[in-house]
């Protein structure tokens, strides 16, 4: 089933069990490219067929392309389907479909053309592929550390980073980030307060992926790891900047995940794990931080992400990892601190410490097993606040989702 399911934002089962059956899942969304290629649904050349036929086809290709992007979350997984090569409109929306009407939808060069000023608002489904289509570039960009375009620095405004920075701020119109969760996902619960998860599925993931993009593209770990490989000294602003940005959008992804559920909307996929591992990650970095409200609210999502990622963990052996992975750098949090920090210079990371960073941006490697070099570093001065997360919370007004305490990072203000 594609093309507006569930099998649309959920990682194939193999992905999500860890260990040999995850490189498994690899190879097979690999085949799975090559028979779509084959058959020709990269292109729109079944005009003899009818609406609803032919857009179910342009579904199976870009669920396909779906799968292909968020398993090269990774480094060594590069994507199958180069971009160049898909030259079918993006799926229409759901209602167009049903009734088997014919819309013409942008393709996916059309949409992220920055010069195309006046391109219609697309379907949900639509939404998550270009934001997949992003994932990818960012992906190539920050974990695979290859240069798109240019090898300009990434505080040029001719990098690779700030390109990268530009396109997704172009998106930004097309997912009306303005809008709040709430505005965002009530359309899609009934007035008896069903909610629709086939509609309401796709609106999350996409928002989720979104920020997922602004979490990889200034995550302090892979922007000094990219930084280190470029053999380049950054200034102090351009960092301080770029950990704020990414700090922001880890914020908004756990406060997007959070009240999703709270509106009784199901959003926890091995893949959506990830989101949050990534965005825990950071909040993780950030529980050392010199200011007071930074570092409360950092110990407070992080205990807030582990908490998800250990409820997610009971269907997704994977994300049961993520969870143990996220809860060891939480306990040994200040080897990490000096990764934040705007400082150009910091003290290089020894490879146990540098692979266990890799652990919680890498989705191959988190997928396959839990690497010891965490363990090997671990300090006796582990941070008390981690056991003791209750006692914190004393004072502040929390409401229960599953098990966990929760406070908004921002309760005047909306996500983005």
């Amino acid at each position: 089933m594609v093309g507006g399911t569930k099998l649309q934002w959920a990682m194939p089962i193999d992905l999500g069990t860890g260990q040999s059956r995850h490189g498994s899942a690899w190879i097979k969304i690999g085949i799975a490219v090559r028979i779509a290629q084959d058959i020709g649904l990269m292109l729109d050349a079944a005009p003899h067929l009818p609406y609803a036929e032919q857009e179910e086809r342009r579904r199976v290709f870009w669920s396909v392309y779906l799968l292909d992007r968020l398993v090269s979350c990774g480094r060594g997984r590069p994507p199958a389907i180069v971009d160049a090569s898909c030259h079918l409109q993006l799926p229409c929306d759901d209602l167009t479909w049903k009734t088997g009407a014919w819309k013409k939808t942008p393709t996916l060069d059309e949409l992220s053309n920055r010069t195309l000023l006046h391109v219609e608002r697309q379907g949900p489904f639509a939404h998550v592929i270009v934001m997949s289509y992003a994932v990818g570039r960012v992906a190539q960009y920050m974990l695979q550390e290859f240069n798109i375009r240019s090898r300009y620095p990434p505080w040029d405004p001719n990098s690779d980073f700030a390109a990268l920075e530009l396109e997704l701020m172009h998106l930004e119109t097309q997912l009306e980030t303005t809008k709040s969760v709430h505005d965002m996902i009530t359309p899609h619960i009934s007035s008896v307060g069903l909610v629709d998860h086939q509609s309401v599925g796709p609106v999350i993931f996409s928002r989720a992926l979104f920020h997922l993009c602004y979490c990889m593209l200034h995550h302090p770990f892979l922007l000094r790891e990219r930084l280190e490989t470029s053999q380049l000294t950054a200034p102090a602003n351009f960092l301080a900047r770029a950990f704020e940005t990414g700090w922001q959008h880890a914020q908004y992804m756990i406060e997007l995940i959070r009240h999703a559920r709270r509106l009784g909307c199901v959003f926890q996929s091995s893949f959506s794990g990830y989101c949050m591992i990534v965005a825990g990650s950071i909040a993780a970095l950030n529980v050392h931080n010199t200011v007071t409200a930074t570092r409360a609210t950092a110990e407070a999502l992080v205990y807030e992400s582990i908490a998800y990622l250990e409820d997610v963990g009971q269907y997704w052996p994977n994300v049961s990892t993520m969870a143990q992975l996220l809860r060891h750098i939480a306990e040994n949090a200040h080897l990490f601190r000096q990764l934040s920090c705007d400082q150009p210079q910091i003290q290089p990371l020894s490879q146990a410490t540098s692979e266990t960073m890799w652990s919680l941006v890498d989705y191959s490697t988190m997928s396959n097993d839990a690497p010891t070099g965490l363990m090997e570093n671990q300090s006796h001065e582990t941070n008390l606040w981690f056991d003791s997360w209750f006692g914190m919370f004393g004072n502040i007004e929390t409401e229960h989702d599953f098990g966990v305490p929760r406070i908004d990072v921002n309760p005047s203000s909306s996500v983005s």
